[in-house]
């Protein structure tokens, strides 16, 4: 296995087993990530009351997606990720944020592209997005 060289930003990717095992798969120096909770509008017909509609929500729905540009271990993992993009196959990864903290749990990887000739460590940008509820653990 190749050095990942960024050491700021690490993707690592679940195998499905259990207990699962993360093995780093990209590592960059940046990230972007975007974090949402907006409220849903929930009301329906059963909420009108003397011709007036309450509205009701929920609010605190999750929505996270984070893209960087990094270094990615070898073609093997490359091809792997482009398998998982064709197939929308949602994986457990974890985005870990030296000093800032790790998202973990099932994401999909949305975009991936790549260069390099990945005989030892290529370049990527790759996004993923959540498919569910994500954890969230601080850096300690």
């Amino acid at each position: 296995m190749a050095v990942i060289k960024g050491d700021k930003v690490v993707l690592k990717k679940g195998d499905g087993a259990s207990p699962e095992v993360f093995t780093a798969v990209a590592g960059a120096r940046n990230v972007q990530f975007s974090l949402g909770g907006d409220e849903i509008d929930t009301t329906t017909a059963d909420d009108i009351s003397s011709g007036v509609t309450w509205r009701t929500y929920i609010s605190g729905i999750a929505d996270f997606s984070a893209t960087f540009a990094g270094l990615i271990k070898d073609k093997t993992t490359f091809n792997g990720l482009i398998a998982d993009r064709l197939a929308d196959t949602v994986r457990n990864y974890q985005l870990e944020i030296t000093g800032f903290g790790t998202f973990a749990g099932p994401m999909r990887v949305t975009t991936i592209d790549g260069a390099g000739e990945f005989s030892d460590v290529g370049t990527v940008n790759v996004s993923v997005r959540a498919a569910s509820a994500l954890t969230y653990t601080p850096a300690v």
